[in-house]
Order: structure tokens, then C-alpha cells, then sequence
């Protein structure tokens, strides 16, 4: 039982880095051009939830 779980979260962990380098090199500048945005969407977020 503990190895599936130790599977599933390293499996998880693996997409998860893929899917962020295939969106960094696909959108990275609109990101970067844009990231002041996004941290104050991120912020406005946690104090809603917080």
C-alpha cells in the first residue's frame, strides 16, 4: 500500500514539472511579461480563502 502511494506522488510530481516546462517554453514570455499580475491575482486569493 505505502509503495503505490510513494508511486502515485512520483508520478504526480513527474507531469506536474513536464506540464509546467511545456507551458514555460509555450508561454513563458506572456508570463513573465505578466507575472505582477499574476501575484496579485495569487495574493487577493489566499486573503479571500485566508
Amino acid at each position: 500500500m505505502f509503495i503505490q502511494v510513494l508511486l502515485a506522488s512520483v508520478l504526480v510530481m513527474l507531469v506536474s514539472i513536464s506540464g509546467k516546462l511545456i507551458t514555460w517554453r509555450g508561454a513563458g514570455a506572456l508570463i513573465e511579461r505578466n507575472l505582477h499580475f499574476f501575484v496579485s491575482f495569487a495574493a487577493g486569493v489566499l486573503l479571500v480563502i485566508a
